[in-house]
């Protein structure tokens, strides 16, 4: 028996960011809010966008890029491109790609449910980094609710 996890952080990031501001409302008296430390986001694996193998069967509407869909691309050039566009879309210079929102709520063939997400930080300035690490230690440290379930490859 295979044991599936799903995590979807959907709304991470308004929880998040409201938590941080109460603890900085409390503790600081600069009036930092959290928008001024992080640019945040939430995306599944970059490699699970890298590596969808299902794109023929998407709406002829999406607009996916060639790197993506490119039978002379490789794993790593996909992944790279996948990062590079996860990273404008948390710093707000792109909107979400509709590719990506599609990756995100398609099911996966083996288990009937859509593909994991997690919160993204980006720390503004280096001195956040830290604090981003602990936040999201901090927030994937529960444990999780799993689904056990056979599976067997066609």
């Amino acid at each position: 028996m295979d044991t599936l996890t799903f995590l979807y952080s959907s709304h991470s990031p308004e929880a998040l960011m409201k938590l941080l501001d109460e603890v900085l409302y409390l503790f600081d008296n600069t009036g930092l809010k959290s928008s001024d430390m992080f640019h945040t986001g939430v995306f599944c694996k970059d490699v699970t966008y890298a590596n969808y193998r299902y794109w023929r069967d998407a709406p002829s509407t999406l607009d996916i890029p060639d790197e993506l869909t490119n039978p002379c691309s490789n794993s790593d050039s996909r992944t790279s491109y996948v990062r590079d566009v996860i990273d404008k879309v948390i710093r707000g210079e792109v909107e979400k790609p509709e590719w990506m929102i599609y990756v995100e709520e398609e099911d996966c063939e083996c288990s009937g449910s859509a593909p994991s997400t997690f919160l993204v930080l980006v720390p503004k300035e280096k001195r956040f980094a830290d604090l981003g690490e602990r936040l999201l230690e901090f927030l994937y440290s529960v444990n999780l609710m799993v689904t056990a379930c056979r599976w067997s490859p066609s």
